[in-house]
């Protein structure tokens, strides 16, 4: 029998109580701590946090309105409209009044262990559905199991050994898979480096359609031709996001026939080259019909869509994820709120085509490359997949000891029987 079994069975053994949690925990809003500039640098000293996946925005050296918290005095900062938050044992600003300093009430009416409660609110399984404050309508109203003191003390030994045991494992695998990164974008660059007998061509004379959204009509003309729809219809409207999760995203947006004759110029029917071009601006898509989620797509706005006839479409999509390229998307790309850059300026820039005096040794040069570097980036996304499985693995393990040490039965239900 385990320590924890052992004080269940001699402290509680029929039941514990449970109780609201705004009974156990108090709040402190944050404006006196919001920052004033957002010139943030690394140089400063001093963490503006957000309670989102963010966490840190950055560094100030404003020196007033600091939030004190340490490791022997720490506070969970909690995203109101969210409900996500973070355990913070540092001194800290804060970027907005969108949150809430969460600590253990010092008249409590209950023995509380504040670490213990911060993995009791990791427990509770709740998705705000509205966008309104949460702690005081829904979130502090949650009821917790609350055993007497030792026992809370006990779970939290547990669960924070398990915590750093895999966060220890998981920032393993995380540098693991950034060098695989690095030694992959090596290998490209090296082998893309050593081209001979190649000329830098502007892409828009190397490629046959470039293309996006926009180029169907105005705004006002593509909002009334092109209407989102939520329910499954003849075509899907494809965006980077959905791209990039690989077409798990779970709000897809489909169109109707006329929408999707409408965007011929984007119909994703034949392999082609996806760029964002608002946002995350230097990702690079190869598109190939036959793994899209829906029998007919097209290309969504905020992305450029390319093709050639001259150039094989993996060999540009290595180019274009190059850092000499990516050296001179970043200075067509706008810094000012979101990322972005032109179609105009995008067709000006160069990539190098080897031979380009003969297409026929040309392509057969440029497939040489791609079946080098299809290799390399082989190696690599196999081990990239694993790796993120072998991250979430540990999560789960880590959610499904949490939930098993803090199941209790309530002790008015077992008087009851």
């Amino acid at each position: 029998m385990s320590k924890l079994e052992q004080l269940i069975n001699k402290l509680c053994p029929e039941g514990v109580e449970f109780d609201f949690l705004y009974t156990v925990m108090d709040y402190e809003q944050p404006t006196k701590y919001i920052v004033k500039d957002t010139k943030y640098d690394d140089k400063f000293e001093i963490p503006v946090l957000t309670a989102g996946q963010s966490f840190i925005l950055g560094y100030t050296n404003e020196s007033t309105g600091i939030f004190e918290a340490s490791t022997d005095n720490p506070v969970i900062i909690f995203d109101d409209f969210t409900t996500s938050f973070h355990w913070v044992d540092f001194n800290f600003k804060v970027k907005s009044s969108a949150m809430k300093m969460l600590r253990l009430k010092k008249d409590k009416s209950h023995d509380a262990e504040f670490r213990y409660i911060y993995h009791v609110m990791k427990n509770i399984q709740y998705a705000p559905v509205d966008h309104t404050r949460q702690w005081i309508e829904k979130y502090s109203k949650f009821k917790i199991p609350l055993p007497p003191l030792p026992i809370q003390k006990e779970i939290v030994c547990i669960l924070d050994k398990f915590t750093k045991i895999s966060e220890k494992l998981t920032n393993e695998l995380t540098e693991e898979l950034t060098a695989r990164k690095q030694q992959y974008e090596y290998y490209r660059d090296t082998v893309l480096n050593s081209i001979k007998q190649s000329k830098l061509y502007p892409i828009k004379e190397v490629c046959d359609t470039i293309t996006n959204f926009a180029a169907a009509g105005s705004f006002a003309e593509v909002s009334k031709n092109v209407p989102y729809l939520s329910k499954p219809d003849y075509a899907q409207l494809i965006r980077t996001v959905d791209i990039k999760c690989n077409y798990t995203n779970n709000s897809p947006i489909y169109i109707s026939k006329d929408s999707y004759d409408y965007l011929w110029r984007v119909q994703l029917d034949t392999p082609c080259i996806v760029l964002p071009s608002v946002g995350n601006c230097g990702e690079v898509y190869y598109i190939d019909p036959i793994k899209l989620p829906y029998k007919y797509n097209a290309l969504a706005k905020n992305a450029l869509l390319i093709r050639s006839s001259k150039v094989n479409l993996l060999y540009l999509k290595y180019t274009f994820e190059s850092f000499e390229f990516q050296k001179k998307l970043k200075k067509v790309t706008s810094n000012m709120g979101q990322g972005k850059f032109n179609k105009t300026d995008f067709e000006k820039l160069t990539i190098p085509i080897p031979y380009p005096e003969d297409e026929e040794k040309s392509l057969a040069e440029q497939q040489r490359i791609v079946d080098i570097l299809n290799r390399f980036y082989k190696i690599y996304n196999d081990i990239s997949e694993e790796l993120p499985g072998e991250i979430e693995a540990r999560q789960k393990q880590y959610k499904y000891y949490r939930d098993k040490l803090l199941t209790f039965k309530k002790k008015e239900a077992i008087e009851n029987e």
